[in-house]
């Protein structure tokens, strides 16, 4: 499995890293993030994970993740990835886990 990091650089041109799962995000030293929340709608293909702080950020998949069994919403969870997730972007990545707090 290939990921792919999407940033900026400081003089404002888009730059795209691909890495080998597995191996370190050159950002973090990790290749996972995690995000924790309340799931606040949950489909077959998506979910929307808003944190303390009122952000909102949604996370799609084609395979269901591990520990997302249906019925969450409402629920406390972190969520496990790689990748890059935002307000206002869509979500690229993978999610590794969903684990009910």
């Amino acid at each position: 499995m290939v990921c792919v990091y999407g940033g900026s650089s400081p003089d404002g041109h888009i730059c795209w890293r691909l890495w080998k799962a597995g191996c370190r995000n050159d950002n973090t030293g990790d290749t996972s993030k995690g995000k924790r929340g309340t799931i606040e709608e949950e489909k077959d293909f998506m979910f929307i994970v808003t944190d303390q702080d009122g952000a909102s950020y949604e996370f799609d998949f084609d395979e269901t993740p591990e520990g997302l069994d249906g019925g969450l919403a409402g629920d406390q969870v972190t969520v496990t990835y790689a990748g890059t997730v935002s307000e206002v972007d869509p979500f690229s990545g993978t999610i590794l886990s969903v684990q009910k707090q």
